[in-house]
């Protein structure tokens, strides 16, 4: 996708002038330790910078193992799209009704931002874990601070309290040129 691609999109799913990320509390429900956590629902905001071109809006996100349904909306909670995906592929529907298939998210991702992103590894980001062998570096409560992971680099800027379970609530992701933050308000697990 074009630069002009790009832009259009994030017109398409940001009003202007809105705030990026701002800070709000965050809620969360009972749930077991990070590392054990597979089925989860998350509540936030979600920014994705390439250069100049900014995109931004609230996220509404269940994973649930194999499968994922990821809900972007505008800054007045109107819909914008509804990415699902599980094990026969994934599929992007538009608030214009447009619809879009792929092998999996990663590749409707592309299409739509142009460019990689870290959409199938943001599961385990987004609880404060790596792939098995990826370098991390961890913090004085013994969470991980950086980790980096197929070409990204993962940072974890705050956490919903001090304790060394607790989750990320503000994560920074990086690579080439491409930045994607995540502020999460609220989180919710479940079997």
């Amino acid at each position: 996708m074009s630069g002009r691609g790009f832009r259009a999109l994030a017109l398409a799913v940001l009003l202007p002038g809105c705030a990026l990320l701002p800070d709000a509390p965050h809620d969360t429900v009972i749930r077991g330790p990070r590392e054990a956590l597979e089925a989860f629902r998350l509540l936030g905001r979600i920014a994705v910078l390439r250069g100049n071109d900014r995109v931004s809006a609230g996220i509404a996100w269940r994973h649930d193992g194999g499968s994922d349904e990821i809900v972007l909306s505008g800054p007045l909670g109107q819909g914008i799209a509804r990415l699902s995906a599980g094990p026969a592929g994934a599929t992007l529907e538009t608030a214009e009704r447009r619809r879009q298939e792929a092998a999996d998210v990663d590749a409707l991702a592309e299409r739509l931002f142009g460019a990689p992103l870290p959409v199938s590894g943001m599961a385990r980001w987004v609880v404060g874990r790596a792939a098995k062998g990826s370098p991390t570096r961890l913090d004085d409560m013994r969470r991980p601070a950086v980790l980096v992971e197929d070409g990204w680099t993962i940072e974890f800027e705050q956490f919903e309290t001090a304790l060394p379970d607790a989750l990320p609530v503000r994560l920074r992701a990086q690579r080439d040129g491409i930045e994607v933050r995540l502020i999460i308000d609220s989180w919710e697990s479940f079997p």
